[in-house]
């Protein structure tokens, strides 16, 4: 398996099992043949006999699984990127890729044998092992962006969101993206109007480095970053409108409409609202995409309706 016939094998109608291996441990007398067989090296069959130990458990494997499983190898040196992107860190590694499902299924390779190897793949079969979910690392405590933002990740998505007890109002971004940028400052205004709130907690979500939870229903999964997703205790969950621009003031009114018994302390926003602020906001559609950035913006065109509407919230 190499870039340029990737797509060749990983776009079988049949999940691939790849082999990531040392180079010296291949022979590179392989002879070409005509038998058939679901064992490539590039784009001849081998035999038994044509390959090392560490390959010869993947030919062995492979007479078991003909029809269901595709069987490959690949320099795990020379590839060494695309083997740790799958979440794998040395060699001999083996994952199972659906390319169609864009899942992946990671084997513990402590103990790379015929029978170990055939174990892995009647489970993936039977459907007993989970798919692979990248995940950031989680940071310490003292590593948080604030009390009131909280980093997400893919593996403490969980406990952080969907068992919170409180609701929770995440920007999934990529940090990268001129957009996602535009949003930060917002975002860290946000924070300072709430504080650490009862009732809601914010959190940044690194789309980059964190693949989908399991626990995100798939076609809650943003579409574009950045977007803000709040997550409500009863497992509802709100996507903020991509045709609203990502004001502060239509965030709060969003937040009071959507968040039951949401308070947030009037001095704070007064002052927030009546200076102008330098803001960097965005409106994303369907149809468009357009970015403002670094403006200054006075709001206290919006100072008094908002007010207004946070006392009748009361």
């Amino acid at each position: 398996l190499h870039p340029s016939n990737a797509f060749k094998h990983l776009g079988f109608k049949v999940p691939g099992v790849v082999l990531f291996a040392d180079p010296l441990t291949y022979n590179n007398n392989i002879n070409k043949n005509n038998n058939t067989n679901n064992y490539h090296h590039h784009d001849s069959v081998c035999t038994a006999d044509d390959i090392k130990p560490c390959l010869s458990i993947l030919h062995n494997v492979s007479n078991h699984f003909e029809g269901q499983l595709h069987f490959l190898y690949t320099d795990g040196v020379l590839y060494e990127p695309f083997m740790n992107r799958l979440g794998l860190s040395q060699v001999p590694s083996v994952a199972i890729i659906n390319w169609a499902q864009e899942e992946h299924y990671l084997m513990n390779t402590s103990n790379l044998t015929t029978d170990t190897l055939t174990e892995f793949c009647n489970k993936y079969l039977s459907s007993q092992i989970p798919h692979y979910i990248r995940s950031a690392q989680e940071p310490e405590p003292t590593q948080q962006l604030s009390s009131s933002i909280q980093i997400i990740t893919a593996n403490n998505f969980r406990r952080t969101v969907v068992d919170n007890i409180k609701s929770v109002f995440v920007l999934f971004h990529v940090p990268w993206n001129g957009f996602s940028k535009a949003m930060y400052p917002v975002f860290d205004q946000l924070s300072r109007l709430l504080g650490d709130n009862e009732r809601i907690q914010l959190g940044k979500f690194d789309a980059s480095r964190n693949d989908r939870p399991a626990d995100m229903p798939e076609e809650r999964w943003p579409s574009q970053y950045p977007q803000i997703i709040l997550f409500l205790p009863n497992n509802i969950i709100i996507p903020f409108p991509l045709e609203e621009i990502t004001s502060l003031h239509n965030i709060i009114n969003f937040l009071y409409a959507n968040v039951g018994g949401l308070s947030i302390d009037k001095n704070i926003i007064n002052e927030q609202l009546r200076a102008p602020v330098t803001a960097q906001y965005y409106l994303i559609s369907s149809q468009n995409r357009r970015i403002k950035a670094q403006q200054k913006i006075d709001l206290s065109s919006v100072q008094k309706e908002g007010i207004e509407y946070l006392h009748h919230n009361d």
